[in-house]
This record gives structure tokens, sequence and C-alpha cells, in this order.
């Protein structure tokens, strides 16, 4: 194993990154959900929108907006097990012998372009051949992107080597392509758009494979590997600094809600006791309007019991509620309790009414400020709109992300761009202060998986573009040693080692 890391580091480090940030992904999700994604099998331990919108994944609505540092960022974001394993495998395969041709400063820039440039593509394409508004925030991610320009880099490289092994490295390559879109038309989860995209910049860097090799220890090469860390690095901080906005944006929206619906809850009391302080003195004065006047005055308790114990149970209520109102809060208090005992009269409901209305207008300003706050918020961790020359209306929130798999069309949902909806107004229902929305959709995008973020959609059943898409190759078609034969007229047998394929001019 050192050995491999020490001829293949720049291979061993992309592998090792794929791997650490799936298993965080998993760490921060805060369960290990095996079917969060729904039973397709590349679905197993899956990893939710929200977290990796987080993490990176991409849609062609944030590509448009000029988030472009998520087409690279989704070539290392997973979706479940299955797919991160299957695209690591694809990887140190291909991008050993691929690192043992041009190096590892090469190597490193011919990630970045596939990746970067792979994803941005499939992205700025899917929308135009995707139907309804829904792809524009379709979610993609994965490394299958970059594997499958790996596969289109050999088989140039193979075709136009006019050798014996460069054929049988075209034919492998080739046919795993075939196979690979054929099974994404069947099935659901496999980006077809992402991986062509990735197969034609791996193509395109494959024709100039014989100025690569000899420049694999330029400085050229060593300008470009340390260009392209730089890229790296950039475009990680970028995203650690985008999703601690949005973790940040999520508690305050959380507390905002809290906030809302304690500010809620308080208004409802104070009108409350507003209506039951009226109905007592009301029920008050009927009582001594029917009262002879040479008996004692009449009691509130005695006009109405029942409305008497009313206003002692709401009084009781508010103090748990509202434990430390301000001068017109306890004004109000005072006198309510004051009704209790004794008739009050004009300027004492007058007053009382007066300190109800500051009260109201005090806690309705603080609700439109929590309104305001929340909708500036709402902007940090939702999905921007798509293009207005696109032509897609502005839909309503989608239902709550946390319940959209992978391949939704941001929390965040979370699935997926978390949206919240405020109504500052205090006579409003409970039911309209800030809720969870969805957070915005996604669509595939790194050649692996995509999420519908239909909020009607049940998250079991992935669509057809949210299932995680691992659809790296599997066999060992990269690894140099395959075990298949080739027709030829010379020696039957064809068992190329990687010696042999290192040797491909």
């Amino acid at each position: 194993m050192i050995k491999i890391v020490r001829e293949s580091p720049a291979t061993c480090f992309f592998c090792a990154c794929w791997v650490f940030i799936y298993v965080w992904m998993i760490v921060y999700q805060g369960r290990y959900d095996l079917f969060a994604l729904g039973r397709n099998p590349l679905s197993i331990g899956g990893v939710l929108v929200p977290t990796t919108h987080l993490f990176g994944d991409a849609t062609p609505v944030e590509i448009y907006a000029g988030e472009l540092r998520r087409a690279l960022a989704a070539t290392f974001v997973h979706y479940g097990l299955l797919h991160v394993l299957i695209n690591t495998y694809g990887l140190f395969q291909l991008g050993r012998l691929i690192e043992e041709w041009y190096g590892s400063a090469w190597f490193t820039a011919i990630y970045l372009a596939i990746g970067g440039l792979g994803d941005a593509i499939a992205n700025l394409v899917r929308p135009w051949i995707g139907k309804g508004p829904a792809v524009w925030t379709t979610h993609s991610a994965g490394g299958s992107t970059v594997v499958f320009g790996l596969v289109g880099l050999c088989a140039i490289v193979g075709w136009r080597s006019k050798t014996r092994i460069g054929d049988y490295l075209m034919s492998q390559m080739v046919g795993l392509l075939f196979v690979n879109g054929f099974l994404g038309v069947i099935f659901s989860g496999i980006d077809n758009t992402a991986h062509a995209a990735g197969a034609l910049c791996g193509a395109a860097i494959g024709f100039a494979h014989k100025g690569l090799r000899k420049s694999a220890t330029s400085k050229l090469a060593y300008s470009a590997g340390i260009l392209s860390i730089v890229v790296l690095a950039a475009c990680a901080a970028l995203q650690t600094r985008s999703a601690v906005r949005e973790i940040a944006a999520e508690r305050e929206l959380e507390s905002i809600r809290a906030r809302l619906a304690d500010a809620q809850k308080k208004i409802q009391l104070w009108m409350i006791l507003a209506g039951v302080y009226h109905a007592l003195v009301d029920a008050e004065a009927r009582a001594a309007k029917e009262t002879p006047s040479i008996f004692s005055p009449v009691s509130p308790r005695s006009a109405d019991p029942r409305i008497s114990l009313a206003l002692g149970g709401v009084l009781k209520e508010l103090k748990k509620v509202d434990p430390n109102p301000g001068e017109s809060g306890k004004t109000a208090r005072i006198l309510a309790s004051r009704a209790l005992f004794k008739l009050p009269i004009d300027e004492e409901v007058a007053e009382f009414d007066a300190a109800i209305n500051r009260i109201l207008e005090s806690d309705t300003r603080d609700i439109k400020i929590d309104f305001d706050v929340g909708k500036h918020l709402l902007s940090v961790i939702s999905l921007p709109d798509p293009p207005a020359w696109a032509g897609v209306p502005k839909a309503e929130p989608p239902g709550p992300a946390s319940d959209q798999p992978k391949n939704a069309p941001r929390a965040p949902a979370s699935p997926n761009s978390g949206v919240v909806s405020v109504n500052p107004d205090p006579k409003a229902p409970a039911s309209d202060q800030l809720k969870n929305a969805p957070r915005a959709p996604a669509s595939p995008n790194s050649g692996v998986v995509s999420v519908n973020p239909d909020p009607k959609a049940p998250a079991a059943v992935p669509s057809k573009s949210s299932a995680p898409n691992s659809e790296a190759p599997k066999s060992d078609r990269d690894s140099g040693s395959p075990d298949s034969s080739v027709p030829s007229s010379s020696p039957k047998k064809t068992d190329f080692d990687r010696k042999q394929l290192n040797q491909l001019k």
C-alpha cells in the first residue's frame, strides 16, 4: 500500500478525499440510514439533499447564477455507500494508470479540468434537454464525471496508439461507455449527461497524450499542478464559507420560528384577556342594573362566576407565557386582576384598552422585524431563481428538504433549499408563522446522482434524476490487467499488464 501511495500520490489523495467527505457527511447528518434515498441498491447508506448541498452538490440554477465552484466541489460529494465505493474503485484503477503516464502534477490538473468542466457543461446543458421547471433545481454530484473522463481519455489514447494493446484498451473503454449509457436509459439515478460531458472532456485531453507525457517533469507541468491545487483550495474555502453561512442562517431561522410562535401565543392570550375582561365588565354592569340599590354592590364574582374563573385562568397562563411584560403589560394585568374583585370604572376600562393596544402594537412590530430578518435569511439558504430568459414562473416553496432524496430538484431543503413563510399579522393563525420550507431542488450534475425536489413525491421512490448514480466502472478495465481476450491472427491470448499499458505512445 505504501508503494502505491508513493507511485500514485494524487490518485490516492483524491480517493481518500472522496471517502473522507462521505464519512463526514454521514457523521454530520447524525444518522446512518441505509435506505434514506429509497430501495435502489445505489442508494444504500444514502445522504440526504440538505447535507449534500452543504458539502457542494450542484444544480443548474446555481451554475447559471455563477456558483461555478460547485461544479468542482460536486465531484467530491456522493449520495450513498455503493456510490462512493464504485466511483472510488474506478478512480483508483484508471487514476494510477494515467498518473504513471503524465505524473502527479498533470494528473491533478486533468482531474480539475474533467471534473470542473464536465459538471459545469452538464449543468449548463441539462435545462435545454430536460423537461419542466424542476430540471433547474435538480441536485447532482459524484466522482463519476471524473471517472468517465478518464475512460474517454484512455479510449482516445488507445485508438491513436495504433497498437494491439491500444486497440484492446480502446475497445474496453468504449464498451464501458456504451454499457453505462444503456443502463442510464433503463435505470433511474444514472446521470448520462454528466458522464457524457466528462467523457468528452477526457477525450479532448487524450489528443494531447504525447505532449503531456513528454512534459511530465517540466516546469509547465509543475506550474499546472500548483495552479490546480490553488484552485481546489479556493473552491474548498468558498464552499466552506457558504456552508457556514447556511448553517448559521438555519439556526437563526429556527430561533425566529420559536420567537414567532411565542409572540403569537402571547398576542392571542392578550386578546383573549381583553375579550374576557370586557365580558366580565358587561356582566357586572347588567347585574348592577338588575340589583335593587338597597342591597350591597354586586361582586364581580357573583355577576358570572364562569367569566371570573376564565379571567383568572388567562391571567395565570399569561404569567407563564410572558413572565416579564413591559409597563403596558403590568398595567393591563393589574387592572384585570382588580376587576375580579371590584367593578371597574370607565377610566379604568379605557386605560386597560389603551394598554392592550400598546402591547399588540409592540408585539406586531417585533413580529414584522423577525419576518424581515427571516426573508433575508431565506435568501441565504434558498436556491436562486432561474434566469429570466428561462421563462420559469416562481414556484411555491416545495416540501421540507429533509424529506427529499439526493436526486430531487436547496433545503435548506432539504431536500431541499429551506424555505420559510412568515405572517406578521398578529391575528393570523399560528400555522402562518415561519415554517420549514423545502430546500430548493436539484438536478443531476456531476456525473453521479440527481434528485427530484418535488415535495409531493415520496422520498423512498427515486425519480429519474433523484437516485445516487454510482455508475463508475466496476471491472478491472482500467487496471491494465484485464483477463478477457481479443481475437487476433497472432497469439490468441492477450493478457496485458500495466507495464505494457504504460508503454502506449
